[in-house]
């Protein structure tokens, strides 16, 4: 794989599931910000806006670039 600036690089899933604390059912249309960091915290990307559905489920695949990391 070439390492051109801004070449996106695998994919990275993110997966949430909200429910009630006490009654563990599912929390539907709860609006939700994810965010991809890298391991010193900084952004890989822009925030995603995502909704959850009717069984408390949210989920989005980010495609971050690749990162040279000089190895």
């Amino acid at each position: 794989i070439g390492g051109r600036a801004g070449q996106r690089y695998g994919t990275v899933r993110a997966i949430a599931r909200l429910t009630h604390r006490t009654t563990q059912r599912p929390l539907a249309d709860v609006p939700l910000i994810l965010e991809l960091r890298d391991a010193e915290g900084r952004p890989l990307g822009a925030p995603v806006n995502v909704r959850t559905d009717a069984g408390g489920l949210a989920a989005h695949a980010f495609h971050p670039p690749r990162v040279d990391t000089g190895l």
